[in-house]
């Protein structure tokens, strides 16, 4: 199971077109790990691999001013699309973003649901086993399921496929593929 984030988007200049050689420096708020990375020839830049946590972001491009943007959180197994709009400068003005829009995955049409440690102490659970907070994820359908061994009917969860895997179910708490 992948637990690393992406983050890709598109550097711009104050025309919308994209700009060419940018870089970009991801910070980790936590450890103070850095990497940089360079727009491609579509002028994207992409990020792989990066672990669930905050990040600091800063873009730089010669003739434009460099522009910060701190706290950006990423969640496990999130492919987050981040755009930055670059504005004509000396590369010794820093222009640092307070507030921004949620990540989106645009990329493609999956689904993910994070389940914290906060969020679960915060729930009544009394009576019921944490597993049960998988009704809580989008795009989970119970379904009833008989078993061979059993007379009665069984609860069974049907999960969608994993990226280049099967799909899940689960009855009496076994994974079945």
């Amino acid at each position: 199971m992948a637990q690393n984030a992406q983050l890709s988007g598109l550097i711009t200049d104050p025309s919308g077109l994209a700009v060419p050689g940018a870089r970009v420096l991801v910070q980790s708020a936590a450890t103070g790990a850095t990497r940089t990375v360079s727009t491609n020839g579509q002028r994207d830049y992409s990020v792989p691999a990066l672990l669930p946590g905050s990040y600091n972001f800063t873009v730089e491009a010669n003739g434009f001013k460099t522009l910060s943007q701190n706290g950006v959180v990423l969640e496990v197994d999130q492919r987050a699309r981040l755009d930055f709009a670059l504005t004509i400068g000396s590369t010794t003005e820093t222009i640092t973003v307070q507030g921004s829009a949620p990540l989106l995955n645009t990329s493609d049409a999956s689904v993910s649901t994070l389940i914290g440690n906060q969020f679960v102490e915060n729930l009544p659970l009394n009576g019921r086993s944490f597993s049960s907070l998988i009704d809580l994820t989008p795009g989970v359908v119970w379904r009833l399921v008989r078993s061979r061994l059993l007379a009665d009917s069984l609860g069974a969860v049907s999960l969608p496929p994993l990226s280049g895997g099967a799909a899940v179910q689960r009855a009496s708490g076994r994974p079945r593929r």
